[in-house]
């Protein structure tokens, strides 16, 4: 069995790498980019197991690459963790409506990182099969 793969999407290129080394230290291969359409480009030809997106970048933001992710069939059940620096009230609001099943304010915890990629993709497995096709993750259903 595969080590699952984490789509990392943030465009602070430090903090990227920070968390792309804590996720490959446990064992998690790690793809990168700097911004959703650069995640977007990159979910074409790879099949990430989990998105942990930035919400404030340029190009496009973190909210709407979860829009378009949650719109694609080959993309809607996957977990999606947002994270973000911006301690504005109405963001874990707006981040649940786009379609993320978790929010994170930054800085967390490197821990913090780990144990959210684990439980959510403990909690919400791949829609690989029939049975699961089209339907969104269990944590993500509980949100709306």
């Amino acid at each position: 069995m595969r080590d699952p793969l984490v789509l990392l999407v943030e465009d602070d290129s430090d903090t990227r790498e920070m968390y792309a080394t804590v996720l490959r230290c446990v064992g998690y291969r790690v793809l990168s980019a700097a911004n959703g359409v650069a995640a977007l480009d990159a979910v074409k030809d790879a099949r990430p197991d989990i998105v942990v997106t930035d919400l404030a970048m340029p190009v496009m933001d973190g909210f709407g690459l979860t829009r378009e992710l949650r719109a694609d069939p080959a993309t809607r059940s996957v977990p999606i963790i947002a994270v973000t620096g911006q301690g504005v009230p109405s963001t874990p609001r707006m981040a649940l409506d786009a379609g993320c099943c978790s929010l994170y304010l930054k800085p967390f915890a490197p821990d913090a990182l780990i144990d959210a990629v684990r439980s959510l993709l403990d909690a919400c497995p791949r829609a690989c099969s029939p049975a699961r096709a089209g339907n969104l993750c269990p944590a993500e259903s509980a949100l709306q």
